[in-house]
């Protein structure tokens, strides 16, 4: 199936000079024939506000280890389609998917802390320096 993704914009923490704001991503994966995506999805409701074209890159520590996706932990590196002066060129940013198990209403879900750039970049660089001992 495909997966779709609605993000909502949400303020949070304190005011400072701007507004700060947090995406939610709702994930939902459902099956749709390639042929039918647009009406599809009109029919639940959505409306095409803009397209954004990317490459994810995954990465993980190579057989047998495995170690962060066996964690639920997903590493990628996203490159974006951007336009730079008057031609289209691709902008990248390290980002990190940590997974959390939670029980919501007698369902069992996955919520995840994401994040990205020098954070995420700080985050693995820490995460396999603790792993070098055990590899």
């Amino acid at each position: 199936g495909a997966a779709f993704r609605a993000a909502v914009a949400r303020p949070y923490g304190r005011r400072t000079t701007g507004l700060a704001m947090a995406e939610t991503e709702v994930e939902k994966k459902f099956p749709i024939p390639p042929a039918g995506v647009k009406s599809q999805l009109s029919s639940f409701g959505f409306e095409e506000s803009k397209r954004v074209e990317f490459v994810d890159y995954y990465f993980d520590l190579p057989a047998p280890h495995w170690h962060f996706s066996l964690i639920d932990c997903w590493i990628r590196y996203r490159e974006q389609k951007v336009m730079i002066g008057n031609n289209y060129g691709w902008r990248g940013m390290w980002q990190v998917k940590i997974g959390d198990s939670v029980n919501v209403d007698s369902d069992r879900m996955t919520v995840y802390k994401e994040v990205q750039g020098d954070e995420a970049k700080e985050f693995i660089l820490n995460t396999v320096a603790k792993l070098d001992d055990k590899l």
